[in-house]
């Protein structure tokens, strides 16, 4: 349970998401006993279904992605330690043995699934008594002959991947599996790797509770593959070894509100890998009048989309650049999937969203990608939505890329303002500007920050009412 002991000792450096700003990472261990949940309702899979024979049967079937893609993003079969055993994909399977026997005569069959000789009833029959015998063989071997795609498997919906699972094999983010039941669990439903309490402007929140505390945590894994991730230790865990806090929806919702913190954050790893706990934990935080809060890559399906963002009442998603080419080279994921929830989660009621793009030299900081990500948000989302320019420290696989110079996210947040974005910020740098609050209006400064510290507000109640006190303008945000 993350009692009050627990929330104060766990001092050791994390990020919200690559490019946000700095935060505990608890410490601990744990054994693998825990983490695999047995086949409960809580950790069952919320987005998932069966495949049809056909589907089983399909040349391509990880939601028609090539063969490439599949093979790059195999699942892995469990181990008893808890890290995985990669294993060839299931549509790479080249070859079957089947004993078969007819009347007394033990044949044995070599049968390929090769389509120009798996149909060919030539397989290397052997003591064939009489022919009899032999066409008998042959027959069987043609009926039962089947490649390991022709038995249906449970398909993970959460993200685009749509890993195809059969039982005991884990998905891409490596912690959602199937089990021997044949549907998909969250393997990590109930653990995390400890909690912290930090400033909500760490999510990067500005126009949310300002000056307030949230409680953070997260759990293991992701389904993207960000060659800058600053929290890989969890994102790309192979092991249970971090997972040392094991708390419930419950537990969770009390520690926080118990500490005075005005909201929960999902954060450190992507929550849509851990969603089933991350809802359950929402719900039991609105119970008790705390706020919770997603902060995502935005990489999942929209039917996912859809009812996570139903359970949050924040979100800072991660828009990590604006061209397919950085998304898949460097983030192993694809744009139009992360646009669209974008839309999804501005559309959804009462859910508070903020974007966030870190900025990698010569990557995803040029003039031409800046203006294109800023129309589309003003476009697509409107140019209400807050927009947060982060700074880049190496880390991960990018420890030879320079930092984020200063000048680069000044840059970019002059371009945001001239595509007619409202509110723009600039984070991982100390910048008084770029931390400012402004009235769209008339210029006026409403909400002023140094690092994570609200050093002036006059939009937050009692003295604020979301309202620009010099000429009346409303501030979209969550002020009170």
């Amino acid at each position: 349970m993350p009692n009050a002991d627990m929330v104060q000792n766990t001092p050791v450096q994390k990020n919200d998401s690559a490019g946000h700003g700095g935060h505990a990472q608890p410490s601990g261990s744990a054994d693998r006993k825990g983490c695999m949940q047995t086949e409960s309702s809580a950790a069952r899979g919320r987005w998932q279904h069966r495949e049809t024979v056909n589907q089983a049967n399909a040349p391509h079937g990880r939601g028609g992605h090539s063969i490439s893609e599949r093979t790059t993003h195999h699942a892995c079969s469990v181990s008893d330690s808890g890290a995985p055993t990669p294993g060839p994909d299931n549509n790479d399977v080249t070859a079957a043995t089947i004993t078969a026997t007819a009347g007394s005569a033990a044949t044995a069959i070599t049968a390929t699934t090769d389509t120009t000789t798996a149909t060919a009833a030539s397989a290397n029959i052997t003591a064939a008594t009489d022919t009899a015998a032999a066409s008998t063989a042959a027959t069987t071997a043609s009926l039962t002959t089947t490649s390991p795609l022709a038995v249906p498997r449970a398909v993970c919906d959460v993200c685009p991947r749509h890993c195809r699972l059969a039982p005991g094999r884990r998905g891409a983010c490596f912690v959602r599996s199937c089990h021997a039941d044949g549907l998909i669990y969250c393997d990590t439903y109930g653990v995390s790797s400890g909690f912290a309490i930090d400033p909500i402007e760490k999510k990067p929140l500005n126009h949310f509770l300002p000056g307030t505390t949230a409680l953070s945590f997260g759990t293991a894994g992701c389904n993207s593959a960000c060659q800058f991730c600053q929290n890989w230790e969890l994102s790309a865990a192979r092991s249970w070894s971090r997972l040392g806090s094991h708390a419930s929806p419950v537990d969770i919702a009390e520690a926080a509100a118990s500490r005075g913190a005005r909201s929960v954050a999902f954060t450190y790893n992507d929550p849509i890998v851990f969603a089933e706990y991350a809802i359950d934990t929402a719900d039991a935080c609105r119970e008790r009048g705390v706020h919770p809060i997603a902060v995502s890559a935005g990489y999942m399906t929209a039917c996912a989309a859809r009812d996570f963002y139903a359970h949050m009442d924040a979100a800072n998603i991660d828009l990590k650049g604006f061209t397919e080419d950085f998304y898949r080279r460097v983030t192993g994921t694809h744009l139009a999937a992360v646009l669209r929830t974008i839309e999804i989660a501005c559309a959804t009621p009462d859910c508070w969203v903020e974007l966030t793009t870190l900025l990698i030299p010569g990557l995803n900081d040029d003039d031409a990608q800046l203006h294109a990500e800023c129309a589309w948000i003003r476009e697509h989302v409107g140019p209400d939505v807050p927009l947060h320019f982060s700074a880049f420290h190496p880390a991960f696989r990018m420890m030879d890329e320079p930092p984020t110079p200063p000048g680069t996210l000044t840059r970019a947040r002059r371009i945001a303002l001239d595509e007619g974005l409202h509110f723009v910020y600039t984070g991982n740098v100390r910048d008084a500007e770029g931390a400012t609050t402004y009235c769209p209006g008339c210029g006026e400064a409403l909400v002023a920050r140094d690092w994570f510290r609200v050093t002036l507000d006059r939009l937050s109640a009692p003295e604020g009412d979301g309202r620009c006190p010099t000429c009346g303008q409303t501030i979209p945000g969550v002020w009170k």
